[in-house]
């Protein structure tokens, strides 16, 4: 499956090829799988053809099951969550696309990621749900009315604090330290 990622990255003819007959099942079958560092590289493999073809995407996410979405987001591994949730954005980047995004995953799993989790982890869902927010209101609204606001404002104060401890550690000649606790 890596070696199909390597491929994809690179156009669209590439990933529509890849994507020729029964191949896309083939790969959406490991998913149901255990094995953590398979469903990130099946992931990441999924997102470098979403970005790459519109009908590849549109496939990927007329294909998966809301169940195998939902798994790889709330994955007890980073890597797969981190790649679950760029493809799920690279779907939802296609202005077609992003409303059977959000009729597969509510946005309150979005917003419940962002709350739930901490650090870098928390900063995936981040770009996902300014992608769904910006293609409809009703989306956005629904995210507002799912209390998205409150986690966003508490990571921007993170960061401002992370910077503002930087800006005193190097006037006091300390040496960054880093501590993630967004």
């Amino acid at each position: 499956i890596q070696t199909l990622t390597h491929i994809a990255k690179h156009s669209q003819d590439l990933t529509e090829r890849i994507n020729h007959k029964d191949n896309l099942s083939y790969i959406l079958y490991f998913l149901v799988l255990k094995d953590y560092d398979l469903k990130a590289i099946i992931c990441n493999c999924l997102a470098n053809m979403a970005n790459k073809s519109p009908v590849v995407a549109s496939k990927i996410i007329s294909d998966l099951q809301p169940k195998q979405l939902l798994e790889c987001i709330e994955s007890e591994n980073p890597n797969v969550k981190k790649n679950a949730i760029t493809l799920i954005n690279e779907i939802a980047s296609r202005d077609e696309l992003s409303s059977i995004v959000n009729d597969k995953i509510n946005a309150d799993h979005f917003i419940k990621f962002l709350r739930d989790n901490r650090g870098s982890e928390r900063l995936y869902a981040i770009p996902l749900i300014s992608t769904m927010a910006k293609h409809k209101q009703e989306i956005a609204k629904k995210f507002v009315d799912g209390g998205v606001l409150g986690p966003l404002l508490e990571c921007l104060s993170t960061i401002k604090n992370k910077i503002d401890e930087k800006k005193e550690n190097k006037k006091m000649g300390k040496k960054d330290i880093k501590k993630d606790t967004r």
